[in-house]
């Protein structure tokens, strides 16, 4: 299990931009960040792996305190895709391989090979995996960062908005492989995400925030009118359409 506890960060002599963050993740569940832009989300899921320092406060998984641990101790038990992506002449395979260097000794073993290429095959990859990144579409590369990811073997796993640049097809084909993988192996995933249809398709809880502070978590009874409008300054509401929930703007 992942606990958040009294989380909080600001910039040197500045404002709070997050205030006492505290929540809990179960294994094999996704969880949502919702909330506006500059609400915090992406600062969050920074500090919940040190790529920021958090001014104080717990990040729990299971006994180990992440806080305390080093950034090649943390790899071993998160991996992060950020929202940008790079655009670099390295070949797919290679940078997929870049998710072993925590486990790396001397070099790279037989397994570490067999991990990739599962990672590649879980997102439809192995038909570019000697391509090079610059080559690929953004949605192409997006996919090649999740599979880096998927290699690390983390715990948790943290997506910065993992569908900004992709097609409605490959939202759901990646937001789907993140829930499958979840579902089956007990990783752990927080996504930052705008688009509420897509959390309320493929999430199971929900994080809300507000101006640095959360301002309600839990499953989709959350998501209410009076969230929408407070959150996003819309009417809007949550109804049931061919048993699927679905975000409906006034």
């Amino acid at each position: 299990m992942l606990k958040i506890k009294n989380l909080y960060y600001s910039y040197p002599n500045g404002p709070d931009l997050l205030e006492n963050i505290n929540f809990s993740q179960e294994k094999g569940k996704v969880l949502a960040i919702l909330g506006n832009n500059g609400a915090g989300k992406s600062t969050m899921l920074k500090c919940l792996n040190k790529i920021i320092v958090p001014d104080k406060g717990s990040v729990r998984i299971g006994d180990k305190e992440l806080m305390d641990m080093t950034v090649g101790e943390i790899a071993k038990e998160v991996a992060f895709v950020a929202q940008s992506i790079p655009n670099t002449q390295m070949l797919v395979h290679d940078m997929v391989m870049l998710g072993r260097k925590p486990y790396m000794g001397w070099g790279f073993v037989k397994d570490d090979y067999e991990i990739v290429e599962e990672s590649l095959r879980s997102l439809d990859l192995m038909h570019m995996k000697d391509r090079f990144v610059n080559e690929l579409s953004g949605g192409e590369r997006q996919k090649v960062m999740l599979a880096r990811a998927l290699a690390q073997q983390p715990n948790l796993l943290l997506l910065d908005e993992p569908t900004s640049n992709l097609d409605i097809q490959n939202q759901h084909q990646v937001l789907k492989i993140v829930q499958d993988i979840c579902y089956e192996t007990g990783i752990m995933a927080i996504v930052v995400i705008h688009d509420i249809n897509l959390a309320l398709r493929f999430c199971d809880n929900y994080l809300l925030m507000n101006e640095g502070q959360i301002y309600n978590y839990g499953g989709p009874e959350i998501l209410t009118r009076q969230a929408i409008w407070d959150i996003y300054n819309i009417h809007g509401e949550i109804i049931n359409i061919k048993d699927k929930q679905v975000l409906i703007i006034d």
